[in-house]
C-alpha cells in the first residue's frame, strides 16, 4: 500500500493510481474531522489518526486482517479500541470516515454529535 501510494505522486494527476487516491482521501477525511472535533489536536493525536487510516487501508485493500496487524504492531490501547470497536475520538472519527465513504452524511453525524458536529460540518469536507 505505502509503495501504490508514494507511486501515485509521480504521474500526471489523471493518471493517479485509484488505490492511492482512495488511500489519500481517507487520511484528509479522517484529519478534517478529528481537527473539527478537536481544534487544538496535538501532533500525537495526528499521528495517532493517521496511523488508524494507514492500518484501516492495510485490512480494506491489501486484505491483511486487523487482528494480524494489531498483533504484530502492538499499538496503544487507544488505537487499538479505535480500530477494533470504533470507540474513543479516534474510533469515532474512524467509524464516521467509513460512514461517509458511504454517503451517509447522517450516520456520520450521528456519531459525532456528541462531540459538536452536524450534518453541515460534515458537508463541508472536500477532497
Amino acid at each position: 500500500l505505502l509503495l501504490i501510494y508514494s507511486k501515485s505522486g509521480t504521474k500526471a494527476l489523471d493518471e493517479k493510481n485509484s488505490h492511492a487516491v482512495f488511500a489519500q482521501c481517507r487520511i484528509d477525511r479522517m484529519v478534517f474531522l478529528l481537527k473539527k472535533i478537536l481544534p487544538d489536536v496535538t501532533e500525537k493525536e495526528l499521528d495517532h489518526i493517521y496511523f488508524i487510516a494507514m492500518l484501516s487501508l492495510l485490512e480494506g485493500l491489501m486484505n491483511v486482517p486487523m487482528e494480524s496487524l494489531l498483533h504484530t504492531l502492538h499499538p496503544t490501547h487507544e488505537i487499538e479500541d479505535a480500530l477494533i470497536t470504533h470507540t474513543g475520538v479516534l474510533g469515532r472519527v474512524y467509524a464516521a470516515s467509513l460512514k461517509m465513504e458511504n454517503s451517509d452524511i447522517n450516520g456520520a453525524a450521528i456519531l459525532l454529535k456528541s462531540y459538536g458536529i452536524t450534518p453541515e460540518d460534515i458537508s463541508s469536507w472536500r477532497p
